[in-house]
């Protein structure tokens, strides 16, 4: 009996943190990244993972990715969008340094695109949600020189 109790209470938990209320719930109708942005995204190999989680403040996402070769890390980044005066901006600190800080300069009811022309590479960053899966694009401001990631829910 001890034991179903414990394992119902971490169930109800699990199920408590995995509902958005509140104003979380309310962003997820409005067309912002908090709506779509949030959960955990990996590569198909599983080689990258990219994890975002929607703060209790309206006004911020945080973020981290971390590109792995033969299990090993290569590459780790984390990342912040916050939100002023109705605009979104993404804060990259790659390696942990930084910030860079790229502007929002367009957006959909499911994607995003920030941009930095004064930054060496990337200037473009843009995040998409195609159905369940998240795509990300990195390019200078004329297109050139891009990469993208597509990512499906982790566990997929």
């Amino acid at each position: 009996m001890k034991h179903r109790l414990l394992l119902l209470s971490a169930l109800y938990l699990a199920a408590a943190c995995a509902v958005p209320s509140g104003p979380a719930a309310q962003a997820a109708h409005d067309g912002t990244p908090r709506g779509w942005l949030p959960g955990c995204w990996t590569s198909p190999d599983g080689n990258v993972e990219e994890t975002w989680t929607a703060a209790r403040q309206e006004s911020f996402l945080f973020g981290y990715n971390v590109t792995s070769e033969n299990g090993v890390a290569r590459f780790f980044e984390q990342l912040r969008i916050e939100l002023a005066d109705g605009k979104f901006s993404l804060n990259a600190y790659p390696r942990g340094i930084g910030p860079t800080r790229f502007e929002e300069s367009a957006r959909t009811a499911r994607s995003i695109t920030f941009s930095n022309p004064d930054h060496d590479y990337p200037q473009v960053i843009r995040y998409e949600r195609i159905g369940a899966d998240l795509h990300a694009t990195i390019s200078l401001v004329d297109g050139s020189n891009s990469g993208s990631w597509h990512y499906v829910p982790c566990g997929s």
